[in-house]
């Protein structure tokens, strides 16, 4: 008989028990996982491919965006560079004019200074009566000649003194006008600047857009990559009722001994035991509308097959594909039913687990050892 004193021992151990367990789990805060099904997952995972997509598809568009940006922009370094240079040769003529126009002042003040002398030269001359230059001259033809070198010389420096005037005149139009050029283009090179400026926070806003969308893309495929996990976690042995749309060979007998189909499991009808991968990959290819590979042995086999029989044998993934896995002593075939843009695919297969049943899992579509048949 056991004691009062032991069984209030024992409840209060218990209580203690519980209690302490309960406290862990509070202190420990043991999540508590939102199962999703596989159906839910995949949709998941392909709505993150989607947006994965679009985001791409933006970015690369802002990286076109930006490379034309840039062009521009060097397009308008070469016209701001022509407009400089440009600016420089007006200067240089306008400078040239600036020392025309200051020998033309020089010129003009000696022309004036001539003017004068031959002007007083003349009033000096004039001042004196007709009679007083007749007596102070030698002749007459003196007298005479005297006159006209005069009036000679007066006409020579007023022509002259016109010419340089009107070349001075020349000078400040042509000056005038370079000014106006110099003016023109220095306001189409502001024009370029301002252009450029606004393309170059253009081209910054662009590729901060599109740094933003490469690193949602990278935020989404992180995304995608935890919820593949989950996915290949719920699916990976995900059992089916054998049939996945009529295997004509579900119920047969299986058994994993060798040589041959021991125990009434075949052959089929390509030559393969019942409910082997390859059985089942035949027949999935058969049901696609295509022509079944017969008598290909080992799964293994299937690649050399493939290849001796002309079909198309390559590392790309394709749905309707028979994945062909060459490791391992018999390898182990898979049918593609799905490619998906993240390095995945969903395939269907038999005998996964050496145990003849049917399974559905999304695995990667690139290993060293995994090839595709295309038929």
């Amino acid at each position: 008989m056991v004691s009062k004193t032991h069984i209030s021992v024992k409840r209060l151990l218990i209580t203690l028990g519980i209690s302490s367990v309960f406290v862990m789990a509070q202190y420990f805060r043991i999540p508590v996982v939102n199962s999703l099904s596989s159906n839910e997952l995949r949709a998941q995972s392909n709505d993150l491919q989607s947006q994965i997509d679009a985001n791409k598809a933006r970015a690369a568009q802002l990286a076109s965006e930006a490379s034309s940006l840039r062009r521009t922009i060097e397009n308008l370094d070469i016209e701001i560079d022509s407009q400089e240079k440009q600016i420089q040769i007006l200067q240089n003529k306008i400078d040239d004019l600036n020392n025309q126009l200051q020998k033309a002042n020089e010129e003009l003040e000696r022309q004036k200074g001539l003017l004068k002398a031959a002007l007083r030269a003349l009033y000096q001359k004039q001042g004196a009566s007709t009679v007083e230059m007749l007596v102070a001259s030698d002749s007459f033809s003196d007298f005479i000649n005297e006159q006209e070198y005069l009036q000679r010389l007066q006409a020579a420096i007023k022509t002259s003194t016109e010419q340089v005037i009107e070349l001075k005149n020349q000078i400040e139009t042509q000056k005038q006008e370079q000014e106006a050029l110099k003016t023109e283009r220095k306001q189409e090179l502001d024009r370029l600047e301002t252009t450029k400026s606004d393309r170059a926070d253009l081209l910054a806003k662009t590729e901060g857009q599109e740094s933003a969308y490469r690193n949602m893309v990278d935020q989404l495929v992180a995304e995608q990559a935890e919820v593949n996990r989950q996915l290949f976690l719920a699916i990976q042995l995900e059992s089916g009722d054998g049939s996945n749309g009529g295997y004509p060979y579900a119920n047969w007998p299986f058994s994993m001994d060798t040589p041959g189909c021991p125990a009434g499991d075949g052959p089929d009808r390509w030559g393969y035991c019942t409910r082997q991968c390859v059985s089942y990959a035949a027949w999935a290819v058969e049901r696609s509308g295509k022509k079944a590979p017969m008598y290909w042995g080992n799964a293994k086999n299937w690649k050399w097959h493939g290849e001796a029989e002309g079909y198309a044998v390559n590392k790309t993934p394709e749905a309707g594909a028979v994945a062909v896995y060459t490791s391992g002593y018999f390898g182990h075939v898979q049918f593609v039913e799905a490619v998906y843009g993240n390095g995945t695919m969903r395939i269907s297969q038999y005998n996964a687990q050496l145990t003849g049943k049917y399974s559905e899992a999304t695995v990667s579509s690139s290993r060293s050892d995994l090839w595709f048949v295309h038929f």
